[in-house]
C-alpha cells in the first residue's frame, strides 16, 4: 500500500499486476518532486539542506502572517447576518456515532497519512475495534474545543507547480493531517453543507455543492467576447484582473472568527 500511495496510480485501474511498474512510477515521482536547490530573495542559489529548510520556513512564516494594515472592524461590518436560530440549533447539535462513522468512511482510504503514519484505510478496516475510542475523542473535542495531543500536527509537503522550480512561490504547500483531525473536519463540513448555498453569494462558483468553477470561466469568456465585439463608443468597457495569489494562506484567523460571528454563527 505504501508504494501504491507513492505511485498515485489508481488501484482499481492497475491492481497489483505489476509491482515493478508501481515501484518505477514512485521512484520517478520522487525524483521529479525532489527539491535540490532554492533561490533566496537576494537572488543567490542554495543547495544545502539546512539553508533550504531555513529559506522555506522563513518564506511560509511571512506569507502566513496576518496583514497588519487590515482594519478588521470596518471590514467585518460588510457582513450581513444570514445564519438563523434554526440553522444554529441544527449546527450545534451533538454529533452522533453514525455521523462520525460516516465522516470517516467518506474519506478516501488511500489518502496520504499525517505525521502519525496511520492511513485512513487502517481506521476503516479496524473500525469495529477502535470505534469507541475514536468516537469518544471526536466528541470530547466538540465539547472542550481541545484536540488530543498530537492530533492536529501536520506534515507540509511542497508540490511543484512547474518543472524544476527554484523559487518557493512555484511550490504548492499541501498539509498532510492525521486521520482524527480529518474526521473532525469532515463532520463540520457535513453539517455546514446544507446551509452553504444560503450563505455564499451566487458569484462564488467554486467549493459549493451544485456549483461549478467552470461557470465563472465561461462568464469571463463571454465578457471578453462582448468587449472585443463592442463597437459603440458610448458603451466602452474595460476589464480588471485581480491577483489573488495565496488568498487563502493569508487569511487572518481572528478576522475569520469575527466574520463568522457577524454572519450569525453561534459563539
Amino acid at each position: 500500500m505504501l508504494w501504491l500511495q507513492r505511485s498515485r496510480i489508481s488501484w482499481l485501474k492497475e491492481g497489483d499486476r505489476n509491482t515493478k511498474f508501481f515501484h518505477s512510477k514512485a521512484v520517478w515521482r520522487a525524483k521529479k518532486n525532489r527539491i535540490s536547490r532554492l533561490r533566496a530573495s537576494d537572488g543567490t542559489i542554495h543547495n544545502t539542506a539546512t539553508t533550504m529548510e531555513k529559506l522555506a520556513t522563513d518564506y511560509f512564516k511571512e506569507i502566513y502572517k496576518a496583514d497588519p494594515n487590515l482594519d478588521q472592524a470596518s471590514v467585518s461590518q460588510l457582513f450581513q447576518k444570514k445564519v438563523t436560530a434554526a440553522m444554529n440549533e441544527n449546527l450545534c447539535k451533538e454529533f452522533t456515532d453514525e455521523e462520525i462513522a460516516d465522516a470517516l468512511f467518506q474519506i478516501g482510504p488511500l489518502k496520504a497519512p499525517g505525521p502519525d503514519g496511520f492511513p485512513v484505510r487502517f481506521y476503516q478496516r479496524n473500525w469495529a475495534t477502535i470505534k469507541s475510542d475514536v468516537v469518544a475523542a471526536v466528541k470530547e473535542f466538540f465539547h472542550s474545543g481541545i484536540m488530543p495531543e498530537g492530533a492536529n500536527e501536520t506534515a507540509i509537503v511542497l508540490i511543484p507547480k512547474i518543472d524544476q522550480p527554484v523559487e518557493l512561490k512555484d511550490f504548492r504547500p499541501i498539509s498532510l493531517c492525521n486521520v482524527l483531525y480529518k474526521i473532525v473536519s469532515k463532520c463540520l463540513v457535513n453539517r455546514l453543507r446544507s446551509i452553504l448555498d444560503e450563505l455564499i453569494s451566487v458569484n462564488q462558483s467554486a467549493f459549493v455543492p451544485g456549483r461549478l468553477i467552470t461557470d465563472n470561466a465561461l462568464l469571463a469568456f463571454e465578457c471578453f467576447h462582448f468587449i472585443q465585439k463592442n463597437k459603440h463608443q458610448n458603451k466602452a468597457a474595460c476589464a480588471y484582473k485581480l491577483d489573488l495569489l495565496k488568498a487563502y494562506d493569508s487569511v487572518d484567523w481572528v478576522f475569520l472568527e469575527q466574520a463568522m460571528y457577524k454572519l450569525g454563527f453561534a459563539h
